[in-house]
This record gives structure tokens, C-alpha cells and sequence, in this order.
């Protein structure tokens, strides 16, 4: 197999991989029309404010102005994603998991890398209160939370090729800072840090579970085609 191919098949699973990451496509599946589904309850496009959409599936519009979106837009595109590529030969979608898991692995390594250094930072964290400028832990935080959810994308991405299951990124709190207190809550950073870690553990064990299936896939013969010889 060309590695000339291989770029264009985690290209083209990349279309859909990322808008399921941001939760917001544009234009993605265009193609894919299927019966007009009943309309939820009236909802504005998120993009333009437009009222008028048009629902294209169960929670999933797509609006004039070239937005898609909807409460069911990213189980839809995960679904999708999965019959297109359920249809590539089993070779194809071996390689594809393949690469999609040594990029998680990659990616969770350096997460991992950031959170041992944010453990050592909290450490020695005395919270004085006395503002709510960034300390060098928080930007260790987010930029490891950041780089695990894209380790957990891969990882579905990979799971999606196989057929089989991943599990889901650690739930990581977006605000640190709190009101009541007038300063960081070291208690909910120092959560977050373990659910990180727990993830990057939990990541790691299904990774190897989902090599595995495509060290098997690849060793399965193709079934012949109905009339094949």
C-alpha cells in the first residue's frame, strides 16, 4: 500500500473527523440527503440567526447560508463517518486505524508529558488570592486537556474504522476560577488533573485493544463478492 494513499484516505476521514471535534460543520455530507425529517421545536441557525433552516435528519439542519449544524449534527457525522468507512476494503481500513492510533498515542504521550510537569507545579502552588492572572499550571492545563481531546478524536476515529468502541474523553471543567472563593479552586485543578491522567491510562489500554482488532482485520481475508471467483 502507498503511503501516497494512506494520506488521502486520513485526509478524507479527517473532513469528518474534525467537525465532529467542533461540533459545527460546514458543508460536510452535502451530498447525503435522505427524507425530510420532522422539524424540533423552532431553532434559529447558530451561524447567521437565520429562522428558516432546512432539517435534514433527526436534529440536523442546514441553513442557506451554508451552515450545518443542529442538537444531532455530531452523532450524525459519527454515523456517517462510520457507514463510509465500513465500505473501504478491510486492508484500507486497518491502515487507516492504524494511523489513527499511533497519532493518539503520540498525542497522549505529550499530554502526559505536561500533566507530570503540572503535578510538579501544584506541588509547590501556594494560592494567595491576590488575582486572577494566569499561573503557568493553568496554561499547562489547558493545553494538555487540549491535546487529549485530540488524542481521544484519533482514537475514535480509529474505533470508527474497526467497527468498535472507544471510550470517552475525560468530562474536564472550562472555568478554573472561582467567584465565591475570589481565586483558582486548587481543589477542582487538582481533579482535573487525576481525571487527565485517568484518561490518558484509560486511552492508552483501549488503544492496545484496537491495534489488536486491526492486526486481526488485516489477517482476515477479504469475503469474496457474490459471483466473484
Amino acid at each position: 500500500m502507498s503511503e501516497g494513499w494512506l494520506e488521502l484516505g486520513l485526509r478524507a476521514c479527517v473532513m469528518v473527523t474534525v467537525p465532529v471535534i467542533a461540533g459545527a460543520a460546514w458543508g460536510v455530507l452535502r451530498g447525503l440527503r435522505r427524507a425530510r425529517p420532522e422539524a424540533p421545536d423552532p431553532v434559529g441557525c447558530v451561524a447567521c440567526g437565520e429562522a428558516e433552516v432546512a432539517w435534514i435528519a433527526d436534529g440536523v439542519y442546514v441553513c442557506g447560508c451554508g451552515y450545518e449544524g443542529g442538537p444531532g449534527h455530531a452523532d450524525w457525522l459519527r454515523a456517517e463517518r462510520r457507514r463510509r468507512l465500513a465500505g473501504l476494503p478491510q486492508e484500507q481500513r486497518s491502515a487507516l486505524a492504524i494511523a489513527a492510533l499511533r497519532e493518539a498515542r503520540t498525542l497522549a504521550g505529550d499530554a502526559d508529558v505536561v500533566l507530570r510537569r503540572l503535578q510538579r507545579s501544584l506541588r509547590a502552588e501556594v494560592s494567595d488570592g491576590s488575582g486572577r492572572e494566569s499561573r503557568p499550571w493553568e496554561v499547562d492545563l489547558l493545553s494538555a486537556t487540549g491535546t487529549l481531546a485530540q488524542a481521544f478524536a484519533q482514537l475514535e476515529l480509529a474505533a470508527d474504522g474497526l467497527g468498535g468502541t472507544a471510550p470517552a474523553a475525560p468530562d474536564l471543567r472550562a472555568e478554573l476560577w472561582s467567584d465565591q472563593l475570589g481565586q483558582y479552586d486548587l481543589v477542582c485543578v487538582r481533579e482535573d488533573l487525576i481525571r487527565a491522567r485517568d484518561g490518558v491510562q484509560a486511552l492508552q489500554v483501549a488503544a492496545d485493544r484496537l491495534a489488536a482488532a486491526a492486526d486481526r482485520l488485516a489477517a482476515t481475508p477479504e469475503p469474496m463478492a457474490p459471483g466473484g471467483r
